[in-house]
């Protein structure tokens, strides 16, 4: 039997849902209130292509139906709104006001329940709602609703972006607004065709909504968050520097008498931690010594035996090995402290970090917990 490829696209888009959302409130790593109200908007999105795959099977079911009569297009954006509130920390997050936005969910959810237990479940008769005009103005109320609704709190959503920049800069909170904001366009424009046409278009959605996912997974569930720890941990070394003498890697060690412009550059490298910079290159080191970069790459070879890129990549890895024996970056992921100790990709960091100390670093971790606790 072959599956529908609009099947297709919504089992995509359900699953990717469904295990983001888990992810988001499991995760102790993502586990946060913003993070909650996310997990809601995935699930519900899941939930809505759940039902409408199952009766478009042609499955026959009183319940199925009343499931899918409940106006979850009323409860995403909502949790949507709350998602960009707690994240940015607006005071519609501290408000027991925000509890007024399920108002259309929970009054839709009645009457809805109303008409199926008449209409479906015959557990009485109502003769109004067995009126056809009524009925279908009513739905048609009902669907125009929850367009207006969704524009209205997409724009409020917007101005808590515009108005309460996030504690670190990121690109993210704009990038998702607008990508979840052309999901909801396509949305807006289907229904439109289909109100003329009578011609279904979910398919069209849930493959939108599964791309949505797609790009969540990868730009907001890895790259936000490894930004976000960056950020954290950046704040942490910097109040270490005020407060105390950071205990710094140890000087290259060399055999040679000492050189003024190797001397210059551990300066930099212990003082200011040029290492840090993942952009750091030759040029712009022999830059800031007043020197060619040939040259320094002699007098370095000269004095160490080593290149440029290894030089740095000691200090870098020194700075690894500090941070993952320090309490205070335990809750840290190891590539975000990668990261922020020079490293611009996962693959060199784990490369040199092995090269350097003959175990990945997690297992350099494990080993270094085994140790201090004996």
């Amino acid at each position: 039997m072959q599956i529908p490829l609009s099947y297709l696209t919504i089992l995509v888009g359900v699953s990717q849902g469904i295990i983001l959302g888990f992810i988001f409130i499991v995760s102790p790593y993502f586990r946060s209130r913003a993070n909650q109200f996310l997990s809601y908007t995935f699930w519900t999105t899941a939930v809505l292509g759940v039902n409408y795959s199952l009766l478009m099977s042609g499955i026959e079911n009183n319940w199925l139906i009343l499931a899918n009569d409940i106006m979850w297009e009323y409860l995403f954006p909502t949790t949507l709104l709350l998602y960009f509130a707690y994240a940015l920390d607006h005071p519609l997050s501290r408000s027991n006001k925000q509890y007024w936005l399920y108002l259309p969910f929970f009054i839709t959810l009645l009457i809805n329940v109303i008409i199926d237990l008449d209409v479906d479940f015959h557990l009485y008769h109502l003769s109004l709602l067995h009126n056809d005009p009524f009925i279908q103005g009513y739905y048609f109320i009902e669907d125009a609703g929850t367009l207006i609704f969704a524009i209205l709190t997409f724009s409020w959503s917007w101005r808590i972006i515009k108005n309460y920049p996030p504690k670190f800069p990121t690109p993210w909170f704009q990038e998702f607004w607008w990508w979840s904001t052309g999901v909801m366009l396509l949305w807006i424009g289907l229904w439109l065709l289909y109100e003329v046409g009578e011609k279904d278009y979910e398919g069209y959605i849930f493959a939108a909504v599964s791309i949505l996912f797609s790009w969540v997974t990868y730009r907001g569930v890895l790259q936000f968050k490894l930004a976000e720890e960056k950020f954290e941990i950046r704040k942490i070394l910097a109040a270490h520097q005020q407060n105390r003498k950071e205990e710094e890697p140890a000087p290259i060690e060399t055999s040679l008498p000492p050189n003024i412009y190797v001397h210059r550059l551990e300066q930099l490298m212990q003082r200011d931690h040029l290492y840090r910079d993942p952009q750091l290159n030759r040029d712009i080191v022999a830059e800031k010594l007043g020197i060619s970069s040939g040259y320094l790459s002699q007098q370095l070879n000269a004095c160490s035996g080593i290149n440029f890129s290894e030089y740095i990549n000691q200090y870098r890895v020194a700075e690894v090995k500090r941070l993952l024996l320090d309490p205070t970056f335990k809750t840290y992921s190891l590539l975000a402290i990668g990261y922020e100790a020079g490293f611009n990709s996962k693959s060199t960091f784990y490369a040199t970090f092995k090269k350097a100390t003959g175990l990945s670093p997690s297992a350099y971790q494990a080993q270094s917990t085994r140790i201090s606790q004996t």
